[in-house]
């Protein structure tokens, strides 16, 4: 999933209800519920210096980061506690938070997982109501357009979704906006941007314990469930401490599904 900086304009978008994202120039706020796990941000690197320059938890600022991914602690904090996480960054980068999720307050609806790839955009809807819908939205002349939707499965659990998309800007923003007919309630996925003119890494091989990619990036692996269970930076990414099972790898606005035997 995908969040960005923006001048002077606050975007949000709220998911599992009760999480909220928004941003200004150079800053990045996530707000929710400590749930027993930590928030995993990206944060790109130019040389020795990263595009985030502070992270406040609550008020408290952290020691500022010196790596590319940058795991949030927030085990000091007791279950169910509010959480505000600040993160504030150059105006020419984007930090990614890799799962804001996390610090979701639960209710029917959830967006478990939203991203654009080179050729479609993909999500997660769990708790979906039958008589619901979903809008894929661009962002274009400064407004949001639909330019597809989709019926809800309104199945048990997870329901996955894939569409195709041509991007035909420099940067292409995209959200999906879920609706419920019966309450006429509406719910956004975080925002996600695609910049189509940049060098992507490919995935070459991937042996029983290991993956290559034919450039050095970063990538993350989320189970079933859409939890970071793996993350990092580099060229081979190491599977011999991670369970068996379906995951799912994504690395430079890509996703895939991988199985370990």
């Amino acid at each position: 999933m995908k969040l960005y900086s923006c001048a002077r304009k606050t975007v949000s978008a709220l998911m599992f209800f009760l999480v909220s994202l928004s941003c200004l120039a150079g800053e990045i706020v996530i707000t929710g519920m400590y749930n027993g796990k930590n928030i995993y941000v990206h944060n790109p690197m130019n040389g020795s210096s990263g595009c985030i320059s502070s992270i406040q938890v609550n008020g408290k600022v952290l020691a500022a980061p010196q790596s590319s991914a940058i795991d949030i602690d927030l085990s000091h904090l007791k279950m169910k506690d509010k959480v505000e996480i600040k993160i504030t960054h150059g105006d020419n980068c984007r930090p990614k938070v890799i799962n804001p999720t996390a610090i979701a307050e639960k209710a029917d609806f959830q967006f478990g997982f939203s991203e654009v790839t080179a050729t479609t955009i993909e999500w997660v809807g769990r708790g979906e109501n039958k008589d619901s819908k979903y809008f894929i939205e661009v962002f274009r002349n400064n407004t949001w357009h639909t330019i597809t939707t989709k019926q809800c499965a309104a199945q048990t659990g997870n329901n996955k979704y894939s569409i195709p998309v041509n991007h035909t800007e420099s940067i292409c923003k995209y959200r999906i906006k879920y609706y419920n007919m019966s309450t006429g309630e509406s719910q956004y996925s975080p925002n996600m941007e695609f910049l189509p003119a940049a060098r992507k890494a490919v995935k070459k091989t991937v042996a029983a314990n290991k993956i290559e990619l034919s450039s050095e990036t970063d990538y993350a692996l989320l189970d079933n469930e859409y939890n970071v269970v793996l993350k990092g930076k580099g060229s081979v990414i190491d599977l011999n401490n991670l369970k068996k099972g379906e995951y799912h790898l994504v690395f430079d606005n890509q996703i895939e599904l991988l199985a370990k035997n």
